[in-house]
């Protein structure tokens, strides 16, 4: 056994025996050491009469660490102050969710950096001026090279400009943790952060009335969703389907994550297949639906064909 490692075992027994016997002292009492006899260190927090007995010193250094570090951006001078605060509450949020609901072990700072421009000209300009982003018909997009944020106001639906940066802020957090999660996983778990808040401690998936109108016209069309084919997608080619305007994937995806959050069982399933991901894994989802959610894609076709009959979208508490 290396040396070094023999080291550090005794040094984390003396720091786990120190720190349980500093549990157990009262929170505002004096703590003295002394040495026996024998050399050995004692600690306790009375005052020994013909015992050399120091005081010691406790130094906590307080953590710099923080969850997400966020920037706003706001270019053009167009956003309140209620807004700012607004967004902050959302990217908190949008954290929790991943923390407290999906149960992620986030050790790395979030970065959250958020541009936002007045126009949709200038939004735009900005993410077109490398060559590298072909679909300017987006609402918002995420740069993972730079964790930039864009998007822009929406002068119609100014709500719609909120919900946006959640949903990249869900991109953030995902391709900070776990980025080698499939696309109709990221974006269907990015639809929901959408329509996520809070009420009274309960976290809330408000209805998504766009992405469930899209699948009811879709389905009118005669374009019904094969699950199995969604999840045996690469994200290559979700992507380039989803680059057409008319593409039902990205909706049909949301309202699939929608559907496993509103149970226990498809909840745990979601939580599963994340951290599988966040491990490193590169199966198929279709694979891993058959080994871990009960009935397997039989199932959760069938749970899927009675999840779109349903007349609206539906509230669910998380």
């Amino acid at each position: 056994m290396h040396i070094n490692l023999i080291l550090t075992r005794w040094i984390i027994v003396g720091i786990t025996l120190t720190s349980l016997l500093l549990l157990s002292l009262p929170a505002h009492s004096v703590i003295y050491s002394w040495k026996d006899e024998n050399g050995k260190t004692h600690f306790g927090d009375r005052v020994i009469e013909g015992v050399d007995q120091k005081k010691v010193e406790l130094k906590v250094q307080e953590s710099t660490w923080k969850k997400f570090d966020i920037n706003i951006n706001d270019v053009d001078n167009v956003l309140t102050n209620m807004e700012k605060m607004r967004i902050n509450r959302d990217v908190n949020t949008v954290y929790q969710f991943f923390d407290k609901i999906l149960y992620f072990d986030i050790y790395k700072t979030v970065p959250v950096k958020i541009r936002i421009y007045k126009s949709r000209k200038d939004y735009q300009r900005y993410i077109t001026k490398d060559g590298n982003v072909r679909n300017t018909n987006s609402r918002g997009i995420y740069f993972p090279v730079t964790n930039e944020i864009v998007v822009y106001i929406n002068p119609k639906q100014r709500w719609r400009t909120f919900w946006t940066i959640k949903h990249e802020t869900s991109h953030a957090i995902v391709d900070t943790v776990t980025p080698f999660v499939p696309a109709w996983l990221n974006e269907g778990l990015a639809e929901n952060m959408e329509a996520i808040g809070v009420k009274e401690k309960t976290y809330i998936l408000y209805p998504h009335h766009e992405n469930y109108n899209t699948i009811s016209q879709a389905l009118t069309n005669g374009r019904k969703l094969n699950v199995k084919q969604l999840l045996s997608l690469s994200s290559t080619d979700f992507y380039k389907r989803h680059e057409h305007r008319d593409s039902p994937h990205q909706a049909f995806s949301g309202e699939l994550i929608r559907m496993f959050l509103s149970s226990k069982q498809g909840k745990s399933f979601i939580t599963r297949m994340m951290h599988i991901y966040e491990r490193g894994s590169r199966s198929y989802s279709s694979n891993l639906v058959d080994k871990h959610y009960i009935g397997g894609l039989t199932i959760l076709q069938f749970n899927w064909n009675d999840w779109i009959s349903r007349k609206s979208s539906i509230q669910v508490n998380l």
